[in-house]
């Protein structure tokens, strides 16, 4: 494209802020962004999940290094699994019962359902 030459200086510049202005009101600008709003959507859930993964990394990181930290959330959770699922596994009643609301859940899930 040949931009015409003018006596006046910045033509050039008068010449692409009349096409800019052309283009924005022409609702080219506000089609394209509608188009690309669920691209980036996605793109800005995806670096924002990527950030929070970052930052439990580090927090598990540090409590890591932390001396008793890591035996105690061990206890913690061996605790947590025999007060939680031993009474729940101790009758057949209960095991059924929550044999088959994990199957629903991984058939609801898996979409077999």
């Amino acid at each position: 494209m040949i931009i015409p030459a003018e006596t006046q200086e910045g033509g050039e510049w008068q010449l692409l802020l009349a096409k800019l202005n052309d283009w924005l009101g022409g609702g080219k600008a506000a089609e394209l962004w509608g188009q690309s709003k669920g691209p980036l959507k996605a793109f800005g859930l995806a670096i924002l999940a990527l950030l929070l993964l970052r930052l439990l990394g580090a927090v598990l990181g540090t409590l890591d290094a932390l001396p008793l930290v890591p035996g105690l959330l061990e206890l913690v959770g061996l605790l947590w699994l025999a007060l939680g699922a031993g009474p729940r596994l101790l009758r057949s009643e209960e095991r059924k019962k929550l044999l088959t609301t994990t199957q629903d859940a991984w058939k609801s899930f898996s979409g077999r359902g």
